[in-house]
């Protein structure tokens, strides 16, 4: 579990974190982005955030609660702030939690409010042999933080949408 670095000629020059527990290093590393000059690398293994300057050094790192690893899939907002797959945690598709103040929000219309979980093999086989999205499927969606917006994307659904500050603009179905 280490990040590589590369010129754009496709050199690489650089590689930091390795596997472990300890500050910096990663176990199961899921995201990486890079915002002012700052390497964050979300680690599922750990359930935090690592954040490293652009050399890769350690700068610190802060905790993501387990609600992160849903789908194993989150979008790294501004500073300590990261969306989270909520999968119908109060009716909601997104949570936005900030780490710094410890505060959680959900947004979002989940299509299956309180999905079963995917362990619950039978419900899920029936909902496939039958043609339907399975419930505890329902909500899978990725999702990326760009310029202030939250793009998510529902899978199995093939709708793409964008969020600011939570507010809805708008929601696309997309033909294939």
């Amino acid at each position: 579990s280490k990040v590589l670095q590369f010129h754009p000629n496709g050199e690489q020059y650089n590689t930091f974190g390795r596997s472990g527990k300890g500050p910096g290093e990663m176990m199961a590393p899921r995201g990486m982005d890079i915002q002012d000059s700052t390497i964050r690398v979300l680690d599922l293994g750990t359930l935090r955030i690592n954040r490293y300057n652009l050399k890769g050094d350690v700068i610190d790192n802060f905790n993501v609660q387990k609600e992160a690893s849903y789908f194993g899939f989150m979008a790294m907002g501004n500073s300590t702030e990261y969306y989270t797959v909520a999968n119908g945690i109060n009716g909601k598709l997104v949570g936005h939690r900030n780490a710094a103040t410890d505060s959680v929000r959900y947004f979002g219309e989940a299509i299956t409010p309180d999905p079963p979980p995917v362990s619950n093999e039978q419900a899920f086989k029936n909902s496939a042999a039958s043609g339907e999205v399975p419930d505890a499927i329902s909500n899978d969606l990725v999702m990326d933080y760009t310029n202030g917006h939250l793009y998510v994307f529902l899978k199995s659904h093939s709708r793409l949408q964008k969020y600011d500050d939570g507010e809805l603009l708008w929601d696309v179905l997309i033909n294939h």
